[in-house]
């Protein structure tokens, strides 16, 4: 019988993984130690410094043997670092980790057998993990479908954040989108998943892959407000044609949505107006006897998400 560690005969894939760092070498130690961890035998590791004055480099060499090249000079911020990154990068699966963060054990092994057996995942996401100081507090759910994620939804408040943690991604991907623009200092990734929702749909892995480690300080606390302008710049630049159309007829129903919710059929009238492409998303979980297995989950088979979307539709976003 299989298990879910990768340990099911599948040839295991080139992953290049990516950690952009600036004066945090106190926390890139446990990052790297949980990238370690892992013993994924066919990964590269490449670690990208932005030349802080700190004991980045000391720590990097103390994992010689697992990170794979160290890049240290100036840059323009962190996507610009994880673009010198990818350039170097060979591998057949991209991914990033910041410094914050964690993988799960196995994860890369989950990871290499389901783009192995299904060639058709261009990108895959797992559940959001939140952790404090090691400690997971918080799961969520994932569900982001084609075009809400090109519509600009899965931005914290309509839907939860594609969190870059758990997003890995055929190297095809990249080639054809990447690199990220470096003038983004917080919404790169939102852009990115954007852009590659316009070509193929995400893939939900029904697993915890990674978790993001919450502490004070942090970018993603401190400069809130900044992202959140990024995001809607990048929705306001980027979503247009049909899908500002639909993105606009949704937002109307939501206004009303407190009372049309009680009205018989509201939610059909409501899934037909969405569009095929905005109520499902392709799902790969693990079956005891079968291994992974990939289907396709609908909106109305999550609770309540129907009812969540749209209250939220009325408001700005």
């Amino acid at each position: 019988m299989k298990h879910p560690t990768g340990d099911s005969g599948t040839a295991k894939l080139r992953i290049s993984l990516v950690t952009p760092t600036y004066r945090s070498g106190k926390l890139l130690d446990s990052c790297i130690r949980s990238v370690k961890e892992q013993k994924y035998s066919n990964l590269e590791y490449i670690v990208v410094d932005g030349g802080g004055c700190d004991e980045t480099k000391q720590v990097v060499n103390q994992h010689a043997d697992i990170v794979s090249k160290f890049i240290s000079e100036p840059d323009e911020g962190m996507y610009d670092a994880i673009n010198k990154g990818f350039a170097e990068a060979t591998g057949e699966i991209f991914c990033w980790l910041n410094t914050d963060d964690k993988y799960f054990p196995n994860c890369l092994d989950v990871v290499s057998e389901i783009f192995a057996r299904f060639p058709d995942v261009m990108w895959i996401s797992g559940y959001q993990a939140v952790s404090v100081s090691g400690v997971v507090t918080s799961v969520c759910d994932a569900f982001y479908p084609k075009d809400l994620i090109q519509m600009g939804l899965c931005n914290g408040k309509m839907l939860p954040h594609i969190t870059q943690e758990t997003v890995f991604w055929r190297r095809q991907c990249w080639e054809e989108c990447g690199p990220i623009p470096s003038h983004f200092r917080l919404a790169g990734d939102f852009w990115l998943w954007r852009v590659f929702s316009e070509k193929w749909e995400l893939t939900v892995v029904d697993a915890l892959l990674a978790s993001f480690s919450r502490r004070e300080g942090q970018l993603s606390v401190i400069c809130e407000a900044e992202y959140g302008k990024e995001v809607k710049a990048i929705v306001e630049a980027e979503v247009s044609g049909s899908l500002r159309k639909r993105l606009t007829r949704l937002r109307k129903i939501g206004r009303f949505w407190p009372l049309l919710r009680y009205v018989p059929k509201a939610k059909s009238i409501f899934l037909r107006c969405m569009g095929d492409g905005a109520v499902s998303v392709p799902v790969v979980n693990f079956d005891p006897d079968r291994g992974w297995q990939k289907n396709r989950v609908y909106i109305w088979q999550r609770r309540s998400m129907v009812d969540n979307l749209l209250r939220r539709f009325g408001r700005k976003i």
